[in-house]
């Protein structure tokens, strides 16, 4: 599968501003600072994966819940 050019020039029409902005966002961070906010940003992610697993655990572990009074599934 091949990006036809009509489909090129709309994808840099709409994220090609957001690309410029964000790069030129991201130079005014030192190589330290963005560091330390991938590795921030990193540890962010796993810790929500981890508590989405732990959450799906619960739901698997319970069973199916029975509907509150008055409120629909």
């Amino acid at each position: 599968m091949e990006v036809t050019a009509n489909a090129l020039g709309l994808m840099k029409e709409i994220w090609g501003p957001i690309a410029d902005v964000g790069k030129a966002q991201l130079a005014e961070y030192s190589a330290e600072q963005l560091a330390f906010l991938v590795d921030f940003l990193r540890r962010g992610r796993e810790l929500q994966e981890r508590e989405a697993a732990r959450v799906r655990q619960m739901a698997v572990s319970s069973g199916p819940r029975p509907a509150e009074p008055g409120r629909s599934r």
